[in-house]
Protein backbone atom coordinates (compact mmCIF):
# COMPACT_ATOMS: atom_id res chain seq x y z
CA UNK A 1 0.00 0.00 0.00
CA UNK A 2 2.58 2.73 0.72
CA UNK A 3 4.37 1.82 -2.13
CA UNK A 4 1.08 2.64 -4.48
CA UNK A 5 0.65 5.87 -2.62
CA UNK A 6 4.57 6.82 -2.93
CA UNK A 7 4.05 6.39 -7.05
CA UNK A 8 0.82 8.51 -6.50
CA UNK A 9 2.85 11.06 -5.28
CA UNK A 10 5.91 10.93 -7.62
CA UNK A 11 3.58 10.99 -10.30
CA UNK A 12 1.97 13.91 -9.27
CA UNK A 13 5.18 15.51 -8.37
CA UNK A 14 6.25 14.81 -12.23
CA UNK A 15 2.95 16.44 -13.79
CA UNK A 16 4.21 19.44 -12.02
CA UNK A 17 7.62 19.74 -13.42
CA UNK A 18 7.86 22.47 -16.60
CA UNK A 19 8.69 20.66 -19.57
CA UNK A 20 13.05 20.83 -20.55
CA UNK A 21 13.35 24.31 -21.26
CA UNK A 22 10.74 26.17 -20.35
CA UNK A 23 11.56 28.62 -17.28
CA UNK A 24 9.04 29.80 -14.87
CA UNK A 25 9.17 32.91 -16.30
CA UNK A 26 8.46 31.81 -19.79
CA UNK A 27 5.34 30.32 -18.61
CA UNK A 28 4.87 33.92 -16.86
CA UNK A 29 5.59 36.28 -19.94
CA UNK A 30 3.25 33.32 -22.41
CA UNK A 31 0.41 33.90 -19.82
CA UNK A 32 0.72 37.62 -19.97
CA UNK A 33 1.03 37.74 -23.38
CA UNK A 34 -1.90 35.76 -24.00
CA UNK A 35 -4.27 37.70 -20.87
CA UNK A 36 -3.17 40.94 -22.97
CA UNK A 37 -4.63 39.52 -26.53
CA UNK A 38 -7.76 38.22 -24.61
CA UNK A 39 -7.93 42.07 -23.06
CA UNK A 40 -7.45 43.91 -26.09
CA UNK A 41 -10.13 41.44 -27.87
CA UNK A 42 -11.90 42.38 -25.36
CA UNK A 43 -11.77 45.89 -25.67
CA UNK A 44 -12.35 45.66 -29.44
CA UNK A 45 -15.37 43.86 -28.90
CA UNK A 46 -16.52 46.78 -26.55
CA UNK A 47 -15.30 49.44 -28.89
CA UNK A 48 -18.17 47.73 -31.68
CA UNK A 49 -20.37 47.34 -29.08
CA UNK A 50 -20.29 51.03 -28.67
CA UNK A 51 -20.05 52.20 -31.86
CA UNK A 52 -22.60 50.36 -32.16
CA UNK A 53 -25.11 51.63 -29.63
CA UNK A 54 -23.69 54.88 -30.91
CA UNK A 55 -25.26 53.99 -34.69
CA UNK A 56 -28.41 53.30 -32.76
CA UNK A 57 -28.85 56.73 -30.89
CA UNK A 58 -28.03 58.34 -34.01
CA UNK A 59 -31.05 56.41 -35.78
CA UNK A 60 -33.21 57.09 -32.61
CA UNK A 61 -32.07 60.97 -32.78
CA UNK A 62 -32.65 61.47 -36.41
CA UNK A 63 -35.91 59.14 -36.21
CA UNK A 64 -37.38 61.92 -33.55
CA UNK A 65 -36.13 64.97 -35.88
CA UNK A 66 -38.04 63.41 -38.76
CA UNK A 67 -41.29 63.23 -36.83
CA UNK A 68 -41.02 66.73 -35.26
CA UNK A 69 -39.92 67.84 -38.99
CA UNK A 70 -42.91 66.14 -40.48
CA UNK A 71 -45.22 67.14 -38.03
CA UNK A 72 -43.89 70.98 -38.24
CA UNK A 73 -44.18 70.64 -42.18
CA UNK A 74 -47.78 69.19 -41.68
CA UNK A 75 -48.98 71.80 -39.24
CA UNK A 76 -47.22 74.77 -42.14
CA UNK A 77 -49.41 72.94 -44.44
CA UNK A 78 -52.68 73.17 -42.80
CA UNK A 79 -52.10 76.75 -42.02
CA UNK A 80 -50.90 77.82 -45.61
CA UNK A 81 -53.78 75.78 -47.09
CA UNK A 82 -56.24 77.55 -44.66
CA UNK A 83 -55.04 81.06 -45.40
CA UNK A 84 -55.03 80.32 -49.31
CA UNK A 85 -58.70 79.58 -48.47
CA UNK A 86 -58.46 75.51 -49.31
CA UNK A 87 -61.69 73.80 -47.82
CA UNK A 88 -61.09 70.90 -44.91
CA UNK A 89 -61.12 68.00 -47.25
CA UNK A 90 -58.89 69.86 -49.63
CA UNK A 91 -56.05 70.27 -46.97
CA UNK A 92 -57.57 66.40 -45.57
CA UNK A 93 -56.25 64.92 -48.90
CA UNK A 94 -52.91 67.04 -49.43
CA UNK A 95 -52.26 65.76 -45.76
CA UNK A 96 -53.13 62.35 -46.68
CA UNK A 97 -50.66 62.71 -50.08
CA UNK A 98 -47.97 64.13 -47.16
CA UNK A 99 -48.17 61.29 -45.06
CA UNK A 100 -47.30 58.73 -47.27
CA UNK A 101 -44.80 60.55 -49.11
CA UNK A 102 -43.41 60.72 -45.99
CA UNK A 103 -42.86 56.99 -46.18
CA UNK A 104 -41.91 57.17 -49.82
CA UNK A 105 -39.26 60.36 -49.94
CA UNK A 106 -35.87 60.81 -47.70
CA UNK A 107 -35.74 64.23 -46.21
CA UNK A 108 -32.58 64.84 -48.87
CA UNK A 109 -35.33 63.82 -51.86
CA UNK A 110 -37.40 66.11 -50.78
CA UNK A 111 -35.17 69.09 -49.97
CA UNK A 112 -34.05 68.35 -54.19
CA UNK A 113 -37.58 68.56 -55.29
CA UNK A 114 -38.44 71.96 -53.34
CA UNK A 115 -35.09 73.82 -54.86
CA UNK A 116 -35.93 72.29 -58.32
CA UNK A 117 -39.73 73.35 -57.96
CA UNK A 118 -38.72 76.52 -56.60
CA UNK A 119 -36.53 77.28 -59.79
CA UNK A 120 -39.31 77.63 -61.93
Amino acid sequence: MEQVVAKRYQWRKDQRKLPEGVTKEDLIRQAQEQSGDLLLDVIHNLAIEIHNLNIALELKDRAIMDTMDNDSARGYTIQAMKDAGFTKGDINKVLKEMYLNFDDISVEQAEKIYYDWKQF
